[in-house]
């Protein structure tokens, strides 16, 4: 009933804060460095980098904040002290390699002095550690769009002006929301406008389209500051100035797929494409529309124009092999993988893909090898903890599995698909608390999570929590209506609690959803045969074999209804099936042993249940096995039979009523009448019993009109006729 979770594609990265014992080393680099320059200090060399970077907005001069050498970092730090005093801090060696005279020797470095620069000047503070971590990135991106501006102003080109960011800390754009950084491409992507915006404010030449490339960065800027409906405002407004703007409108097309608006998304991507046929963004990003919608078809078609415009974009290859994943096409996920990172060697996200992918193929080596590998290139990547614990799940390494997935928690707090999976792994080891809490931190982090809802009403199924279970499978059915296993548990859930005509449209509904799903097959045959529909159980049955031909159950539960519609050859041919795929299963000797004493093969029969208890004694072998010994009048080995069975189970009130019988044939009568008395009084609708103890009273001389009269009424017509007006026998 567990509905296996494979997330992937995600990754956590570094605080914007400071870690606290970086914290503690600047604020005693602070307060140690006594000399510090200040803004009322003279021009030296230092004074002079930063009037460069401050007099393109009109601060030469006058700063608000002070410069201090610290020799306990590396680089340069924007930091502000517990009593909001704002310090630029740097280190001499590096501040020392940006000029070469008055020519600029390092464009990263001075990048990265001018995005520190960037946060006092934008007035933000690195003291604010309650700051929300949306708000952090949308301070990085500013401090980027600045520093884009300085170096354009400082005559850097667009390369130069680029290589600043190699120096700052970043996440992965799949799971920056749950860090401090942005990723790589918004980084890169804001630096370039506030480059372009100094560049328009220089470049002489059309000032009307200037004036519409700069609308568009703005757009763009509200986009990465997450600004969505600011951001659709201007690309409207920018396609409104210039209708074949196509960027605009690939642009918007991403911002209406965020906003799950993917009709208005779909149009803007179609748009654009036709008025750039060869827009390899657009193609790309449509395609991850496509792969979000489950229209994967359509999302391969997008990715391979992709790559035929662009041979060497390596996450457009991750993307269709994901997508290739999704459809079970292996080989070509593999070798969409492999060539991704054959044209990019430096993508966890890549690296992690393909192990997950070695992992469905069950080549566990090499899928750890990627996973590491995925770590190694970014330690704070969460996934590949969860692939991990997905590998030893699977070989049921269960506490390595719950270290696993613990560890992607405590990189990403948040992370819902790590709670899940832990969840699922608890409640494999019968942890059934430490599963419900996670289910429910995993409901709190993401409240439309079908798969927790649905893994935890399997987990309320098993602790005999079923209504609150049906509650979880309808909350996931609404969340997702085509969530197969929601069907099927709820179908499942209404079966166990004997509603076999609310389970049979469930499993129904959950076969139409998933052609191949066998449990479904399997589980709503239950419900016909309880239905008393035996045909109908049988081709589904029948369907489940053909999906699995080597699954025993099926075999025996199809062989259990043959018997019911007394197709006893049949039923010993599946039994037989059974037994070859499972050769010590006591319940497929038990039930074929029924079939042979059926056709009154009565040797066969005492072989197969003399075999089941050998393998597991239970009552009703016994007492099947006595039936047989009583057939063939071997009385003394019947009544040890049922004695074995009274034994097992002491409410069993046929095997009273058959030993009574045997008591009778043994002529011991009296201790027949005490055996039938108790059948009776365990089940006082049993004729069979009422016809015997009229028997055992007449060899008794008793009179038996009301046993043979009671079981006369109950449908035993052999007793009609017993008795006789006045008569005692």
């Amino acid at each position: 009933m567990l509905r296996f979770c494979l997330s992937l594609l995600l990754l956590s990265s570094a605080l914007f804060c400071l870690a606290q014992n970086k914290r503690m080393e600047v604020d005693l680099c602070v307060r140690s460095q006594t000399s510090g320059v200040s803004k009322q200090s003279r021009k030296t060399d230092t004074l002079r980098i930063f009037e460069r970077i401050l007099a393109p907005i009109g601060k030469k001069g006058n700063y608000d904040f002070f410069i201090q050498e610290c020799s306990t970092i590396t680089t340069c730090l924007a930091y502000t002290d517990e009593q909001n005093i704002h310090y630029i801090l740097y280190n001499k060696n590096f501040l020392s390699k940006i000029f070469a005279g008055n020519t600029i020797a390092d464009w990263g470095a001075l990048g990265m002095l001018a995005h520190e620069t960037g946060h006092h000047v934008k007035n933000h503070t690195l003291r604010k550690q309650s700051l929300p971590a949306d708000t952090l990135r949308k301070y990085e991106l500013d401090a980027d769009a600045f520093a884009g501006f300085i170096l354009q102003k400082q005559g850097a080109t667009e390369q130069q002006a680029l290589l600043c960011l190699e120096g700052i800390p970043y996440s992965d754009c799949e799971t920056e929301k749950s860090t401090e950084y942005p990723c790589p491409e918004k980084r890169q992507r804001a630096l370039l406008i506030g480059y372009k915006e100094a560049k328009i404010q220089t470049t002489a030449g059309d000032k009307a389209s200037q004036s519409v490339e700069l609308l568009h960065y703005k757009a763009i800027q509200s986009y990465l500051l997450q600004n969505y409906e600011e951001a659709i405002a201007g690309f409207t407004k920018v396609i409104s100035l210039n209708p074949n703007y196509a960027e605009a409108y690939s642009d918007r097309a991403v911002v209406y797929d965020i906003l799950k608006r993917y009709q208005e998304s779909l149009a803007d991507f179609a748009k654009a494409i036709q008025i750039n046929p060869n827009y390899t963004e657009a193609y790309f990003n449509r395609g991850t529309t496509y792969n979000g919608l489950q229209r994967y078809e359509e999302a391969i078609t997008d990715f391979t124009k992709a790559t035929a415009l662009k041979p060497d974009y390596a996450k457009a290859y991750t993307n269709r092999g994901y997508v290739f994943f999704r459809l079970k096409r292996y080989q070509e996920s593999l070798t969409d993988f492999t060539k991704a990172i054959s044209l990019n060697p430096n993508l966890p996200q890549t690296y992690n893909d393909r192990g997950a992918l070695y992992s469905e193929l069950q080549r566990y080596q090499e899928a750890n090898s990627d996973l590491t590998k995925a770590i190694n290139l970014n330690p704070n990547y969460a996934e590949p903890h969860l692939n991990r614990g997905h590998i030893n799940r699977k070989l049921q390494r269960m506490p390595e599995a719950i270290a696993n997935y613990s560890t992607a928690i405590t990189l990403r707090p948040d992370y819902a698909e790590g709670y899940l999976n832990r969840g699922i792994t608890y409640k494999g080891m019968k942890r059934y608390e430490e599963a419900l809490a996670d289910y429910n931190k995993a409901i709190s982090f993401k409240s439309d999570y079908a798969d927790a809802y649905t893994n935890r009403g399997s987990l309320l199924v098993e602790v005999q929590r079923p209504q609150e279970a049906i509650n979880d499978f309808t909350k996931a059915i609404t969340l997702n209506p085509t969530l197969a296993e929601a069907y099927y548990n709820r179908g499942y859930t209404y079966s166990e609690a004997h509603r076999y005509q609310e389970a049979l449209p469930d499993l129904t509904k959950s076969i139409s959803l998933k052609p191949d799903f066998i449990e479904a097959y399997i589980n709503r045959a239950y419900t016909y045969n309880q239905l008393k529909r035996n045909k109908e159980a049988i081709e589904d049955l029948t369907k489940a074999i053909t999906l699995k031909p080597d699954l025993a159950q099926v075999y025996l539960n199809r062989g259990i209804v043959y018997n019911e519609l007394q197709r006893y050859e049949e039923a010993i041919a599946d039994f037989t099936k059974a037994n070859a795929l499972i050769p010590d299963h006591a319940e497929t000797y038990s039930n074929r042993g029924i079939s042979y004493m059926q056709l009154q093969r009565n040797k066969e029969a005492l072989a197969d249940f003399t075999k089941a208890i050998s393998l597991k004694p239970d009552e009703i072998v016994y007492y099947n096995r006595g039936t047989v010994f009583f057939t063939l009048k071997r009385y003394q080995e019947a009544l040890a039979d049922y004695n074995k069975a009274i034994n097992i189970n002491p409410d069993f009130p046929q095997a009273y009523t058959n030993r009574g019988s045997v008591l009778i044939n043994i002529q011991r009568p009296q201790e027949a009448v005490k055996d039938l008395k108790k059948a009776i009084s365990l089940n006082p609708n049993q004729a069979e019993a009422y016809m015997n103890l009229g028997v055992a009273k007449q060899a008794l001389n008793q009179n038996a009109c009301t046993e043979f009269s009671k079981a006369c009424s109950l449908g035993y017509k052999a007793a009609c006729n017993q008795c006789q007006s006045g008569s005692k026998k």
